[in-house]
């Protein structure tokens, strides 16, 4: 009982914070929920969920008070039970109507947790049954319209090579790639990209992750699936093709250091009340967009957190560090480890 009083007074607390939702009314008609940052002689500055806005105030109507959609929606999550299926689903479908699409595939992934089979929440998050298993919309796409190109793909990663080579041209790389496979590739007339020397040793690795390493490694490069084998050319020239055939252009992990830049420049406003780290870090990669693993022991204790426009970075040291716990950044992923013994 005293747990419950305890919640809820921190709740209301947050709820009485000064970040509470303003509704501007314009005369238009329409409705800007955000919070008003400043205002001068003339306009106003309201910061939206998504970015800012400035309005003159001969255009505005009325400013309403309240809180904020953002903070309604930690008050219900917080009030949930993790096995509350009904609940999650409702959550998420009010999240979709007030524009809180983050938070609303983040509910329904939660919903996938306790029913991986719920077709509302498959749909939401663009998967699509075939064949008695849910596929992505993607995937879908790929076997219904072009499966040849599924079909290479599966040889390609079955596929493993060897390779060694010290400062090769990539069309000899290409050329002993081809030979090993059994695949045609063909690279398209680019100076840049015929010129291209490099340093490439590989044993026993899926050509897939061979061609994945070219595309990470050669600056405009990338590689799309033909009817008449591999299409290896620039990056803008695959995107035109895929476009052309409405194909998906695959979403690439970042390097290390465009992880590192993003950890810095990617700000986020959290507030969660006594929550489990588990739940912490499944939230963050929601927001975030970054995959992170969590490798390592964790306490069971429920942990608090309240923060207004922090990096990424900086969350993560404030809830890890407290907890014996660092991140380290391996491929392109963020691993939660034990901090280093010294």
């Amino acid at each position: 009982m005293r747990s419950m009083i305890t919640a809820a007074a921190m709740i209301a607390a947050a709820l009485a914070l000064p970040c509470a939702a303003d509704t501007v009314v314009l005369k238009d008609g329409r409705r800007l929920e955000g919070k008003v940052e400043s205002e001068d002689g003339e306009t106003i500055l309201l910061i939206l969920h998504y970015g800012k806005m400035t309005i003159q105030k001969s255009d505005i109507v009325s400013i309403e008070k309240g809180p904020t959609a953002e903070e309604v929606y930690q008050e219900r999550a917080s009030k949930l039970s993790e096995d509350d299926l009904q609940g999650r689903v409702d959550l998420a479908k009010w999240c979709i109507e007030n524009d809180l699409h983050r938070e609303g595939r983040w509910e329904y992934t939660r919903v996938l947790e306790i029913d991986s089979d719920h077709a509302d929440a498959r749909a939401a998050l663009d998967f699509v049954r075939h064949e008695g298993k849910w596929i992505t919309r993607n995937e879908h796409r790929e076997i219904t319209r072009y499966p040849w190109a599924r079909e290479m793909r599966q040889r390609l990663q079955e596929r493993k090579v060897t390779m060694k080579f010290t400062r090769a041209d990539l069309v000899t790389i290409l050329k002993e790639l081809a030979r090993q496979t059994e695949e045609t590739f063909r690279l398209v007339r680019a100076p840049k990209l015929e010129k291209f020397r490099m340093t490439y040793l590989v044993e026993e690795r899926a050509a897939t992750d061979v061609l994945e390493d070219f595309v990470r490694n050669v600056r405009n490069l990338d590689y799309v699936f033909t009817e008449r084998g591999v299409l290896v050319t620039s990056r803008s020239e695959a995107r035109k093709i895929r476009r052309k055939y409405g194909m998906p252009n695959p979403v690439r992990p970042k390097t290390r250091e465009e992880t590192l830049a993003a950890l810095q420049v990617r700000h986020l406003t959290l507030l969660f009340m006594k929550k489990p780290l588990p739940w912490v870090i499944r939230y963050l990669e929601t927001l975030s967009g970054f995959t992170i693993v969590l490798d390592a022991a964790h306490s069971t204790r429920p942990l608090s957190y309240n923060c207004t426009s922090k990096p990424m970075a900086r969350i993560l040291d404030e809830i890890l560090t407290p907890r014996g716990l660092r991140y380290e950044i391996v491929g392109s992923s963020i691993v939660i480890k034990p901090q280093r013994s010294r």
